[in-house]
């Protein structure tokens, strides 16, 4: 019997390593029954990174799974569509974080580029910017960035959906300094996250760079 139930253990763990979906397990008269949802129970989610509500639509990000679930809340979220997928090309997503919601369309950002959709999931426009987002916000068409790039002039640039920069402000008083200026100290979640992404990553270059020099004076030295 311990062998049994070893081996249904074994099986669970193997299920749970393989699978997105929630498994579990019961024990039902001496036997164990594995449990796993079916498409019918709902959705099952990776990891929610934000939210939206326009109307009677409930948008929600999944950032693992690269894609944004839409639910019709005139059925109490039962009835629900998929907008985006995992990839790389028009359509699709990676990792997105974030969304907004103007002009009766869906922009979201990913950590390569902007994707614009419309209420309805169908694709409009892609654009790459080079340099991280730490927040973003839409108005009138246009979306407002703050961008974490020490060496710009300006910290907030303005481009359209087709990703054509039309306007840059907010004078970046530390870019001679070659460091982040107060304003990009996070004002939300949103700003935390993004924050945390960028800080991450200058930590991890300014190390390479470090073990780099080091590397190079040491062999100097022998010579």
């Amino acid at each position: 019997m311990q062998t049994k139930i070893t081996i249904f253990l074994i099986m669970i763990l193997l299920l749970c390593q393989f699978s997105s979906k929630v498994i579990s397990a019961r024990e039902i008269d001496g036997k164990i029954e594995i449990i796993v949802p079916t498409p019918g129970n709902g959705p099952v989610f990776k990891n929610i990174s934000d939210m939206k509500i326009i109307e009677d639509q409930l948008l929600l990000v999944d950032n693992f799974g690269s894609k944004i679930f839409s639910f019709d809340l005139t059925s109490d979220a039962k009835v629900f569509k998929t907008i985006g997928r995992k990839g790389l090309g028009p359509g699709d997503l990676n990792l997105p974080t974030f969304i907004e919601i103007n002009d009766n369309k869906i922009v979201v950002i990913d950590n390569i580029a902007f994707s614009i959709f419309d209420l309805k999931g169908k694709f409009l426009g892609k654009f790459r910017l080079f340099a991280p987002v730490i927040s973003f916000t839409c108005l009138n068409s246009y979306i407002y960035c703050l961008e974490a790039n020490p060496s710009k002039q300006h910290l907030i640039s303005v481009y359209d959906y087709h990703g054509k920069k039309i306007h840059e402000f907010g004078e970046n008083s530390s870019r001679l300094k070659g460091i982040l200026p107060i304003v990009f100290l996070p004002f939300s979640l949103k700003g935390a996250c993004m924050m945390a992404k960028f800080l991450l990553i200058t930590s991890i270059s300014t190390w390479l760079v470090k073990g780099l020099e080091n590397y190079l004076n040491t062999r100097l030295l022998e010579k």
